[in-house]
């Protein structure tokens, strides 16, 4: 076995006991490792020489640019050394290593592999994305897909990288399916989709104040139950949620003390809480304008009021009618 030696030739030398010998040239040739042989830009490829000039300065290149290993990289006496650099970022298939000490030239090959990531990987519809990926196929257009459905697209650069952002369209909860694709390289990854409802409309009122609750995300085709103060309420519009999990609906307030009331909406499986108020203030009370106090009366009086107004709107008067001054009998 050859051991660890420079390049060039060298002599082989047999001898026996009695001094006959014989001689023969050998030419040691370098040769050159990477481990490993594929991998994303980024990948830290270390390479082991061996057999190259002894005490040589020792350049490396990848696609004929010098890396960083070649700066401080010299052979051993033995001509032997190791190293190692990272792939920069690269449109994918095959890139060339090629380590040399100005007489010697070894290369090998790097295959690049697509890669990419998102960010985040779950949250409500409308959630915006961050899809970077290197790797592609250079100077190409990704498609990005959403269940099928084109999302996004962008092209790569010079080195076969991109980065984009895109919104997670309407969509019911649970994973869903994200590809990127130049035609060529592939990634695929989930997003979950989270439940998300909109703020209630609105959050103050009165009795029989038209209450408004709408959200996404929630499970796909599914019946809506709206419960006030833990009493169901009647909905006023439609109470099942689309094919994408969105929905809307409407109650009236019913009739309740003034204060705060709890409000759940619910697909059976996810639930959302509110809270809406009803206004404890009364409005103040009306002032009489007609008839005049003490006045007797014809027989269709006519009668009139200041209006007073409240913050919140809905007054209704009611009339009443007494003989006495307590009210006692109306």
């Amino acid at each position: 076995v050859i051991p660890a030696t420079y390049s060039g030739t060298h002599v082989i030398t047999a001898r026996d006991s009695v001094s006959h010998s014989a001689t023969a040239n050998l030419s040691v040739t370098a040769v050159m490792t990477i481990s490993p042989i594929s991998g994303p830009a980024g990948t830290t490829v270390a390479f082991i020489g061996k057999g190259f000039l002894a005490n040589s300065p020792i350049t490396v290149t990848y696609d004929g640019v010098s890396t960083a290993a070649t700066s401080t990289l010299t052979s051993g006496a033995d001509g032997s050394f190791s190293s190692g650099f990272k792939i920069p970022a690269s449109a994918s298939g095959i890139h060339v290593i090629v380590v040399g000490d100005g007489t010697n030239a070894i290369s090998a090959n790097f295959n690049i592999l697509s890669t990419a990531a998102v960010n985040p990987t779950s949250g409500p519809v409308g959630t915006t994305i961050t899809a970077g990926g290197s790797g592609f196929k250079l100077n190409s257009k990704v498609t990005i897909t959403y269940n099928g459905v084109q999302a996004a697209t962008v092209t790569t650069g010079i080195s076969g990288s991109f980065n984009t952002t895109f919104a997670i369209p309407s969509a019911s909860t649970g994973a869903h399916s994200l590809v990127m694709t130049d035609g060529t390289n592939t990634q695929t990854f989930s997003f979950s989709v989270t439940p998300a409802a909109n703020p209630i409309s609105p959050s103050v009122g009165f009795i029989g104040t038209v209450i408004t609750l709408s959200g996404n995300g929630f499970g796909a085709s599914k019946g809506i139950t709206v419960t006030y103060d833990s009493v169901p309420v009647t909905l006023t519009a439609s109470n099942t949620t689309d094919a994408d999990g969105t929905f809307n609906v409407s109650f009236k307030a019913p009739v309740s003390k003034g204060g705060n009331h709890s409000v759940v909406v619910t697909d059976g499986t996810t639930s959302q809480t509110y809270t809406f108020n009803i206004d404890p203030t009364p409005p103040s009370s009306p002032t009489l304008a007609l008839p005049a106090p003490l006045t007797k009366l014809g027989k269709i009086p006519t009668l009139s009021w200041n209006p007073v107004t409240d913050s919140n709107g809905g007054i209704t008067y009611t009339l009443q009618i007494s003989k006495d001054t307590t009210f006692a009998t109306v």
